[in-house]
């Protein structure tokens, strides 16, 4: 169809029109072009496929008319054409996804750039708020401080306004704080007394008891062995508190658990390690382990406040008991070894 001389009457223009539109490249019966989108990257449609020209396909042998040749000229120009359309038409569409990518790209940094702005403003207004609160505090410290410069200074205006009074003009006081002295003193001497006369008593009434029964401190020193055995296993805690009458002291009972902390005294524990009476029933290597062993238990890091053996006692008297009999226990006990 292309080849004949009807279709040299299509113009130019109407061949750009038509391959920017990208319609069939073919012509119809009345030498006209086609309007079938052929899809794809076709440039015939299935009724025009025949007209494509072949590539490398000159001019026939022998003479051709001047017109055919322009008609097949034109036909190559035409496809040339729609080709030389669809390359624009991809790079508008290349041109147009650069274009998308680049306002995407701007829309992220200016989303970003308002992201940063308002953590800005939200860090200067916590910082705000906190120099608030710290000019707040800063002004509640200056204001104690003023109000115990003021007391201090009251405080010490009444005292030197009390040193300057005279003291009251009272002849019977001085006398009667000297009667008062005296009493307390003469107390104090009785109390002493009382304490030597109850330890002499104690004292002769335990040598009776040895006189009487021999092997009295023989059971004494095993009691306080197997108590010690029992104590050295025995994990105190807050739901085991350990108690003054649970720690084996050195001293001589008659009764185990009778233990007071009055008992405890540098006289009962070292007549509690008599060398002369303990050597009737043991030899001089065993009372000097039995001596190590006890120094080792009550070692003062083993009874201080931040251990259980101490700290699990809840009453706070109980635990300076405890505490004053085990220093009174060590400094004996290093006394009789000799440390």
């Amino acid at each position: 169809m292309w080849l004949n001389p009807a279709a040299a009457y299509i113009t130019a223009s109407q061949r750009r029109a038509h391959a920017e539109s990208r319609r069939c490249c073919g012509l119809t019966k009345k030498y006209a072009l086609c309007n079938n989108n052929p899809g794809g990257n076709y440039r015939y449609c299935w009724r025009h496929g025949g007209q494509a020209a072949h590539a490398n396909v000159g001019a026939a042998p022998g003479a051709e008319a001047p017109q055919r040749a322009v008609v097949r000229e034109r036909m190559r120009e035409f496809e040339r054409m729609q080709r030389e359309s669809e390359g624009r038409s991809q790079d508008t569409h290349d041109q147009w996804a650069r274009e998308e990518q680049r306002r995407r790209e701007e829309a992220h940094a200016r989303a970003e750039r308002e992201e940063e702005e308002r953590q800005r403003a939200r860090e200067e207004q916590q910082q705000q708020e906190q120099r608030a609160r710290q000019e707040e505090e800063r002004a509640q410290q200056e204001e104690e401080r003023a109000q115990r410069e003021r007391f201090h200074r009251e405080n010490d205006w009444q005292w030197s306004y009390q040193r300057q009074r005279p003291p009251p003009r009272n002849p019977g006081q001085g006398a009667r704080q000297a009667e008062e002295e005296r009493e307390r003193q003469q107390e104090q001497a009785r109390r002493e007394q009382e304490q030597a006369r109850r330890a002499e008593a104690e004292r002769q009434r335990r040598q009776a008891t040895e006189d009487q029964d021999p092997q009295f401190r023989a059971r004494c020193l095993q009691r306080y062995l197997d108590k010690c055995e029992i104590f050295d296993k025995t994990v105190f805690s807050s739901r085991s508190p350990n108690n003054f009458s649970l720690i084996p002291w050195p001293v001589i009972l008659r009764v185990e658990g009778t233990v007071s902390p009055g008992d405890i005294t540098p006289e009962n524990v070292r007549l509690f390690f008599d060398s002369t009476a303990l050597r009737r029933f043991k030899t001089e290597r065993e009372i000097k382990v039995i001596l190590k062993n006890t120094a080792r238990r009550f070692h003062p890091d083993r009874f201080s406040p931040n251990r259980p053996v101490v700290g699990s006692i809840h009453d706070l008297e109980a635990r300076r008991a405890v505490t004053e009999a085990v220093d009174v226990v060590i400094k004996t006990v290093n006394v009789c070894r000799g440390v």
